[in-house]
């Protein structure tokens, strides 16, 4: 049993999704206030989803690579993103599993990198 079904939640965690990549279907976007630990309030953009009643707050690093999907937002919904499981450093520098929107569109196969010079027939001796 994963701990996103032990512990429920409304948000989006990495628990939910593969490492591999899990397509998920954007409904809508909007903007929602949230308060920080010092009591201001924060405003970030949160999208929801067809798959799943989980939502997921948009930080700078997923929006980034959407809008490399599609450039301008009003595209985004009825659009199948991947969202994979991945590791990274949290602002107090610990190692911790996150969800990213993968640079692959749902389906692409990932592209083995070809080495410099691999298969030219003009590569010298």
């Amino acid at each position: 049993m994963k701990q996103s079904e032990m512990i429920k939640s409304n948000w989006l965690k990495a628990d939910d999704v593969s490492e591999a990549g899990t397509p998920l279907t954007v409904k809508a976007l909007k903007e929602q206030e949230f308060k920080k630990q010092s009591g201001e309030v924060e405003k970030k953009w949160v999208a929801s989803f067809y798959e799943t009643e989980k939502e997921l707050t948009l930080n700078k690093t997923n929006i980034k690579t959407m809008f490399s999907h599609y450039p301008d937002t009003d595209q985004w919904p009825g659009k199948q993103f991947l969202f994979c499981a991945r590791e990274v450093q949290d602002p107090s520098g610990k190692m911790v599993m996150s969800v990213r929107v993968s640079l692959r569109k749902p389906g692409a196969k990932a592209t083995p990198a070809t080495p410099a010079g691999a298969g030219s027939a003009d590569v010298p001796f």
